[in-house]
């Protein structure tokens, strides 16, 4: 999206646009930061508003591994709909979480079939 004229093209492209939002917040980089604060980002760096639809997961994190996060100062994203439906961002929410080596990632074949479900819908 940094690489000069390619935000422009897809912001003017015709076709759904689909952002997968982190699990989790970065520290230093989106403390405390909600799924529409990671979207209007996205916009102020674009200059424009564009996403159609947002995958967010709303799966939950055992307390052990999620502890660990948190003394790093990183927590899950608060998934803030209202702001989402205001912004006319179509929100899909699954349980995306995949435990890996006590990494907290997305599950890429969960993420998939929700994307793919998304264009048999549209």
């Amino acid at each position: 999206m940094l690489v000069e004229g390619v935000a422009k093209a897809i912001a003017a492209s015709p076709a759904i646009k689909v952002y997968v939002c982190n699990i989790m917040t970065q520290p230093g980089e989106t403390e405390n930061y909600t799924v529409a604060d990671h979207i209007e980002a996205i916009y102020s760096h674009v200059g424009t508003p564009f996403i159609d639809i947002c995958i967010a997961n709303n799966g939950k994190i055992k307390t052990d591994i999620l502890k660990k996060y948190q003394n790093d100062g990183s927590n899950p994203v608060y998934i803030d709909s209202h702001v989402l439906k205001k912004l006319g961002v179509r929100l899909v929410e699954k349980n995306l979480v995949k435990i890996h080596n006590d990494l907290i990632r997305h599950d890429s074949g969960l993420l998939s079939q929700t994307i793919l479900e998304l264009t048999k819908v549209q």
